[in-house]
Order: structure tokens, then C-alpha cells, then sequence
């Protein structure tokens, strides 16, 4: 580590140097026939003798054979479809959009849109249909601009088009994507496939620049048609700031930003920055920072990310196990009033602001939002560090960061720290502040010693094992480590077995066999006093691990409500 004075104004010149149907009835009857046969014969001869023989026969043969059968066959099958059609069938193409059928192939409407400029609608199976998205258009409209990156590609002559001619680097992609916006094109995507895309090529100023109008995304596999198809924290895209070949090699920023522009589900680690931003960086400019996890990067200043008059918005990330020399191992923000939100800030290590510093912009705040810090370490301001500029929390936990000195250094020139709703180590003037232990799920989880370490190349990992473990596999994605002795930082566990932990970067040689190990999992228990104790409508409707915010009924309600919600980045399930 280098060893530099602790100033302020150094820092921020080491930062900028730094570039229905129917129914139908039938009836049937025949008619009926009467015969009547009355033979009267009456020969009334007047003699007295009077016989009336009037035998009357009447047979009246009324044999009524009424051959009304009426077997009323009465064949109405009532195919009443009122009641008795499914609806949404089936689908099928109508000038040129997806409809739905109902099952007496009535047309219920417009199922899906097709565009009108980007796809065709084909019938599939008889049963379904799908707009047929030209190439570089996708989603389940084809509405959507995209180019696509797969570090597997084999296409001699690439053009991002398809994933079976998908670029291998992810600045091709950015730049494909660029080059496709126009007036009726306003913006277009990169979708980026899971791998380690080592960034460094030619020299440190080797970069992914993202670009004005394009958003990035990773976590893919490379099949998906639409991008909620994703798992970024499962489908690990890595930008990498070393070469994969020399380990000295390092760029200085990972990632430059861009106006309008997002970055979503990435792994960022490995930069070495002699100014400030390492994983990323972002002067004059605020790209949108979403499900990103930053880790293993080291800068003068912002070891893991960067901000000049940015009002950049940073959620749902993990920021972790990043250092400075100087300044904000996690976060540095000069002239910026950044927000960040349900973001998890732990392990990062500085001379000054472990987790984050703050200058000069005195008239907005930053703004951090149901964040967890813990674990963090500076010789001064542990957690914050700032010089005119002003900073409002609400929501958070701060607890169990180090620092000879103060957790939190204010020197001056704007209003103090406003924390409400927080859970402050030591004390916290402000509404709805409490400072009582959080009691997180593992502080620490698990401790032991390594009976072996190894550097996987392929992933960019560490293997740590411990055979007298017996984790549960999988079960300590996202909790840290403190790997050994000597370290000053956590990082982030990518996944474990029953006996071995995997960690992001290259310490096969800096930490030994033997080394003492201590896991830490800042999820909240049952019984933390930040259940329900935040102020609910202000919180995101979901936590970083995607789950929503609820009330716990076991748990008295003393934050503000309904909804009710949790302090921290995580919401207690019960």
C-alpha cells in the first residue's frame, strides 16, 4: 500500500487527474289420424213389433294409433358457449400482432404488439405465437434496441446481432450499440453473458466506457429473448481489471461512466487506480448503478467507486473488501450529491472514510437509503469522512465498523450529519434513532483456520478450504470473510461448498494455510431491535435480497407506518 498524507485537497487532485357461441333446437312430431266407422241400421216397421235392431255396432275403431313417437330426439346439443368457452385458448397472428383465441375461436385481442418496424408475428404450434424479432431486436414485443456479448463467441466476423454472432468484448458491444442510436432509436442495450471479461489489454487507461443512451446488463447465458429472463447473482458476469496473464497488470478504472446510461449486474473487481474511481469512475456525468458488486478494487481515492459532479444513483449493490490509500475505500464524492440505497457497505478500508467521503457540496445532500455498514476501517472516520458537504440517512445500520478515532468526522462547512431512523453504534441525535446492538444473523457466522488455498484462473477466484468445515453448499453466498490475520478488509463469499469458500481475486500467496478465518452474515435475526423500527413508506417496496418489506406481527411497530419496514439493506423474513 502506498503511504500518502491525508488531505483532502490532494485527493481531489489526484481524482480529476484521473480521465362466444351459438345454440341450436330441434323438434319433431307427426300428426294424429281418427276413423270412425258408426253402422246404425234403425228399420222401424210400426207394427209394434218395434225390433230397433239398432245394433249399433259403432265400432268406432278409434284405434288412436297416435304414431306421435314423439321420441323428441330433441338433438339441441346446446353448444351454449356462453359458459362453456375457454378463454385464452390458443394464439394466433392478426395483422401482424399476437392475439388470443378463446376455445370457440372467438378473437379476445391483442395478446402481444408486435412492432411494426422490427419483427414479424409467426404462428408456432398451432396453439401459439410470437413476434419473430429481427436481428438486434428483442423482449417479447421486439421493441427493444440490443447488441450482444458472449466471452464464448466463436463468429470470426461478429456483428452483436444474435447471440450466435455475439461480440467477445464488451466494448464492442457498447460501441455496436452507440453507433445504432438515432432519432427513432433513442436507446439500445447490451446484454452480456456470465464470465470473466478481463478488461486490461494493451495498457492501465483500458477502460469499459459506457456510452451515452446504452444500457449494460449482465448475468445471461446466452439464450435468453427478454431480460427479466436473467440471474445476475447467480450468472456471474465479471469485468476484471487485470489482464488474466500478468498480475501486475491492472487498469485504473474498470469502468468510466456516462450520462443516460446503466450498468446492471456485473462483478466489478481487480483495478489498481494511482488516482481515484477504481472500480468505477464518473466525472461530469451520473450513470445509474443497479445489482452490481464491488470488490478486490484499490485507488488512491474511491477504491471502489468514484463520483465529480455526478448525481449518480447507486442500488442494490454490495460494495466490499475495496481500499484507498488515502481517501473512501468504498465511495468518494466531491461536488456530487449521490443517492444510494438498499446497498450492503462492508470491509472496505482507508486512511480516511472507510466507507465513504464526502466533498464540497454544502447546499444538497448525499442520500443513503436502508444501507448496512459494518466492518469497515480508516485510522479516522471509519464509516463517514466529510468537508463541506452535507449527508442525510435514514433507514441504516451502522455497527461494528473500526477506527482508532471516530466513526463519523464532520469538518465543517456545512450542516452536520442528519440521521433518522438509523441504528447508530454509540449515539445518533435525530428522529427515530435508536443505538442498540442489530443483532445480525452471524457477527461472526463461523470462524476457523484454512488447510488450503488455491487461485483458480478460470473464475478469478480464491479457493479457501477449511476440511473440518461443514457448511451447508451455497448457504454463505453474500455473507464475508475475513480471510486472516493482517487483513483489514471483508469480501464477499461468490459461493462455498461444505469445506470451501470462494472469494474473488488472487491470494494465493498472501494468505497461508493455517490462517485464522471469521464469516460475517448482516442479515438481521428474529429478535433485532431494526425489525419495524424504520420509516416504512420511505423505504424501497423491496430489500437487496429481492424480498418484499413486511411487517413481522411478532414484532412491536416502533418505526413509522404502514407499510412497515426494516432497517438495513435486509428485511428480516419471518
Amino acid at each position: 500500500m502506498m503511504t500518502r498524507s491525508i488531505f483532502i485537497a490532494s485527493a481531489v487532485v489526484a481524482l480529476f487527474a484521473a480521465a362466444g357461441a351459438g345454440c341450436n333446437g330441434l323438434f319433431g312430431m307427426n300428426d294424429l289420424t281418427f276413423h270412425d266407422g258408426d253402422a246404425s241400421t234403425d228399420t222401424d216397421t210400426d207394427g209394434d213389433t218395434d225390433v230397433d235392431t239398432d245394433t249399433d255396432t259403432d265400432t268406432d275403431t278409434d284405434t288412436d294409433t297416435d304414431t306421435d313417437t314423439d321420441t323428441d330426439t330433441d338433438t339441441d346439443t346446446d353448444t351454449d358457449t356462453d359458459t362453456d368457452c375457454t378463454s385464452h385458448a390458443y394464439q394466433q397472428c392478426v395483422s401482424g400482432d399476437v392475439h388470443w383465441f378463446d376455445s370457440c375461436d372467438t378473437d379476445e385481442g391483442i395478446a402481444v404488439e408486435c412492432s411494426d418496424d422490427h419483427s414479424d408475428c409467426a404462428d408456432t404450434s398451432g396453439i401459439t405465437a410470437e413476434c419473430v424479432c429481427d436481428p438486434g431486436w428483442a423482449e417479447a414485443d421486439c421493441g427493444t434496441c440490443v447488441r450482444y456479448v458472449d466471452i464464448d463467441s466463436t463468429d470470426t466476423t461478429p456483428d452483436g446481432l444474435t447471440w450466435a454472432t455475439a461480440f467477445d468484448r464488451v466494448q464492442d458491444g457498447i460501441d455496436s450499440a452507440s453507433a445504432a442510436l438515432s432519432a427513432d432509436i433513442t436507446a439500445c442495450e447490451v446484454w452480456v453473458t456470465e464470465g470473466v471479461y478481463f478488461i486490461y489489454e494493451t495498457a492501465a487507461t483500458d477502460t469499459v466506457q459506457l456510452a451515452e443512451g446504452v444500457d449494460l446488463y449482465g448475468g445471461f447465458t446466452g439464450v435468453e429473448t427478454e431480460r427479466s429472463a436473467r440471474d445476475s447473482w447467480n450468472n456471474f458476469t465479471v469485468l476484471h481489471g487485470k489482464d488474466g496473464l500478468v498480475e501486475t497488470n491492472s487498469v485504473t478504472h474498470v469502468v468510466t461512466g456516462a450520462d443516460t446510461a446503466t450498468i446492471d449486474g456485473f462483478v466489478i473487481t481487480g483495478a489498481m487506480s494511482s488516482g481515484g474511481g477504481g472500480g468505477l469512475y464518473s466525472n461530469g456525468c451520473s450513470p445509474t448503478i443497479s445489482n452490481c458488486v464491488f470488490t478486490t478494487n484499490w485507488a488512491l481515492n474511491g477504491g471502489g467507486l468514484a463520483f465529480a459532479y455526478s448525481s449518480s444513483v447507486i442500488s442494490d449493490c454490495i460494495i466490499a473488501g475495496n481500499g484507498a490509500d488515502d481517501y473512501s475505500g468504498g465511495i468518494s464524492d466531491s461536488y456530487s450529491p449521490i443517492t444510494v440505497e438498499n446497498t450492503i457497505i462492508v470491509g472496505n478500508t482507508a486512511a480516511a472514510g472507510g466507507a465513504y467521503t464526502g466533498y464540497l457540496h454544502a447546499s444538497v445532500p448525499t442520500l443513503f437509503m436502508n444501507c448496512t455498514f459494518s466492518k469497515n476501517y480508516a485510522t479516522t472516520g471509519s464509516v463517514f469522512y466529510k468537508d463541506s458537504s452535507a449527508l442525510t440517512s435514514t433507514n441504516s445500520i451502522f455497527w461494528g465498523n473500526i477506527s482508532p478515532g471516530a466513526q463519523f468526522v464532520d469538518l465543517g462547512g456545512a450542516s452536520a450529519y442528519a440521521f433518522l431512523y438509523d441504528d447508530v453504534e454509540g449515539s445518533a441525535t435525530g428522529t427515530g434513532n435508536i443505538s442498540v446492538n442489530p443483532q445480525f444473523v452471524g457477527n461472526p457466522t463461523d470462524t476457523g483456520a484454512w488447510t488450503a488455498v488455491e487461485y483458480v484462473e478460470d473464475t478469478a477466484q480464491t479457493r479457501l478450504v477449511d476440511t473440518s468445515a461443514s457448511w451447508t453448499p451455497s448457504a454463505l453466498r453474500w455473507a464475508f470473510v475475513h480471510p486472516a490475520a493482517g487483513f483489514s478488509t471483508y469480501y464477499p463469499i461468490a459461493n462455498n461448498t461444505a469445506t470451501e469458500l470462494y472469494i474473488w481475486g488472487n491470494f494465493g500467496s498472501s494468505i497461508v494455510g493455517g490462517s485464522a478465518y471469521e464469516i460475517f452474515n448482516p442479515h438481521l435475526s428474529s429478535t433485532s431491535p431494526c425489525i419495524d423500527a424504520a420509516n416504512g413508506p420511505d423505504a424501497p417496496t423491496l430489500d437487496l435480497d429481492g424480498n418484499p418489506r413486511v411487517d413481522d406481527t411478532a414484532t412491536d411497530n416502533t418505526g413509522i407506518g404502514p407499510p412497515w419496514a426494516d432497517m438495513g439493506a435486509y428485511e428480516y423474513q419471518p
